[in-house]
């Protein structure tokens, strides 16, 4: 089974775990070394906040939280690195474990800096010292907090199904005509696809079949009818997880004339990929739909669909890769548009997260397939091309 790498949770969450193991430190350091009765006098001795402020400063930041992590749905559905409550509570558990023992460093480097600013060793910086006690809130507590952001995060920000949140993505840029059955692709995809499916399409069986996974508003579909026109007998459907997306695309297939089937699906569903009676077929291909999906669920979803393969013929995924010039350059416009709302991409854009061809071709290779991708000549799109093994 080929693995994707995992991506990093969100950014709210680390900042929130980092502040928790902050504050852990603190509450171990001060239990460790005046007891549990003689914690609220050390607090007070040492100049810090009395508990109940920082209870109320504990209940503002679970609030936060609790706002940031209901805001997140959609954005952690599509990129979560695990697709379990179980798993995801494993990996938080992980990660606020780590920066715990990260902390410790930070706890001896502010609660020293405190002392620094207050014995006015650095003169005229004494008013940072406040911002050195950031590091004191340590109550229990807040260790109590801990453990509620863990809770909060695995029941608010526990996986929503990618399913659910994409079909309704794309029934809002369906209705507000973002895509509908008139949209069309740049001259240079289209030829693009062309070379690359068009050699494919000339070696299937006259009676084989065509399958699109996710097909979005049909033009790939219509596309691919023109370059197989040769090959009266071939079979051409698609499938789309969103049911308004495959509704665009069998209207405009019907106004082109075009004889595909088209159907509502998802790309890792088994069933989905049925198609006159048939599972396997000459040629199934992908246009921009594995970046749509969670990162753990990318390679999956490319193993799926290549099960779904007969054996000798040909998967192609068309994708950018993560690793490139453009992936990273895309990456970052995204981040900025995502996290400071720069308009350098449209929004619907920062969503998709480009997969890591390179490694999915060297898995796939090491499967025994015969895996290449190819370029396009400006480098603005790959094609993942697998011959499946006999």
């Amino acid at each position: 089974m080929i693995r994707s790498r995992p991506i990093a949770v969100p950014l709210w969450l680390l900042a929130a775990a980092v502040g928790v193991g902050l504050a852990a430190v603190h509450a171990i350091a001060y239990t460790v070394g005046y007891g549990i009765t003689g914690y609220e006098p050390a607090m007070a001795a040492s100049g810090h906040e009395p508990w109940w402020t920082v209870a109320a400063l504990a209940a503002v930041a679970v609030f936060v939280c609790a706002a940031a992590a209901a805001r997140s749905r959609v954005h952690f559905a599509r990129t979560a690195p695990v697709r379990s409550r179980r798993a995801y509570a494993a990996l938080l558990l992980r990660m606020w474990l780590g920066l715990l023992l990260a902390a410790i460093a930070g706890f001896v480097l502010l609660e020293n800096l405190e002392h620094i600013l207050l014995a006015g060793h650095l003169a005229g910086l004494a008013p940072l010292a406040q911002i050195a006690r950031l590091a004191a809130l340590g109550p229990a507590l807040l260790l109590l907090a801990a453990v509620a952001l863990l809770a909060l995060a695995v029941a608010v920000v526990g996986r929503v199904e990618y399913a659910s949140v994409l079909a309704g993505s794309y029934a809002r840029l369906v209705a507000d005509g973002t895509f509908d059955a008139s949209f069309t692709q740049s001259p240079w995809a289209v030829t693009f696809l062309g070379e690359v499916i068009g050699p494919v399409l000339h070696d299937a069986a006259s009676d084989g079949s065509v399958l699109e996974v996710g097909c979005g508003t049909g033009v790939w579909l219509e596309e691919v009818s023109r370059l197989s026109a040769s090959s009266t007998a071939l079979a051409i459907g698609g499938f789309d997880l969103s049911a308004d997306m495959a509704g665009a695309a069998a209207s405009r297939l019907e106004r082109a004339g075009v004889a595909a089937t088209v159907w509502q699906g998802d790309v890792l569903d088994d069933g989905a990929y049925a198609m006159h009676g048939r599972s396997l077929h000459d040629l199934v291909f992908a246009y921009d739909v594995v970046q749509q999906l969670p990162a753990d669920a990318q390679a999956d979803a490319v193993e799926v669909m290549l099960h779904h393969v007969r054996p000798g013929g040909r998967l192609v995924v068309f994708d950018h890769d993560r690793r490139s010039r453009y992936g990273r350059t895309m990456g970052a416009k995204k981040w900025l548009r995502r996290y400071l709302g720069l308009p350098l991409v449209p929004r619907y854009y920062i969503h998709a997260r480009y997969p890591e061809l390179e490694q999915l071709r060297r898995g796939l290779e090491r499967e025994g397939h015969a895996a290449t991708i190819t370029v396009e000549p400006e480098g603005r799109k790959r094609a993942l091309v697998v011959r499946r093994a006999a």
